[in-house]
């Protein structure tokens, strides 16, 4: 694990996709937070893939509805939507992007919804 308090990880090619806020008061500190994201690189050109590219930026929300408690689908915040990353290895493969789900489900109903859309893989 590596801290990163400068944000000089994150992919410069990967758009106007990370999301940072202020925090303060956290074990008594200040710090930007970057919201998640998902950015994949091709080993091979050391580029961002687009089409693997995620964040709360790219869900074609207005920034009035970028906010954490925003709900995404009938009952679901913004801040419970992820990726589903048992989901990473096929859209890579596939070049398409990842499928998205509340983090609010279990890891059964998640499996059962990969399967039921055909994109789960064992």
């Amino acid at each position: 694990l590596v801290g990163d308090a400068h944000h000089s990880l994150l992919a410069t090619d990967a758009g106007e996709i990370f999301l940072t806020q202020t925090q303060s008061g956290y074990m008594g500190q200040t710090y930007e937070m970057v919201q998640p994201a998902l950015v994949v690189i091709d080993v091979a050109t050391g580029k961002t893939i687009p089409e693997l590219t995620w964040s709360w930026a790219t869900m074609g929300l207005s920034a009035d509805q970028l906010d954490e408690s925003a709900e995404v689908l009938p009952g679901v915040e913004l801040v419970a939507y992820r990726p589903v990353i048992s989901d990473l290895r096929a859209a890579i493969k596939e070049r398409r992007p990842v499928r998205l789900a509340s983090v609010a489900l279990s890891s059964e109903e998640i499996e059962a919804e990969c399967r039921r859309c055909g994109d789960w893989v064992d």
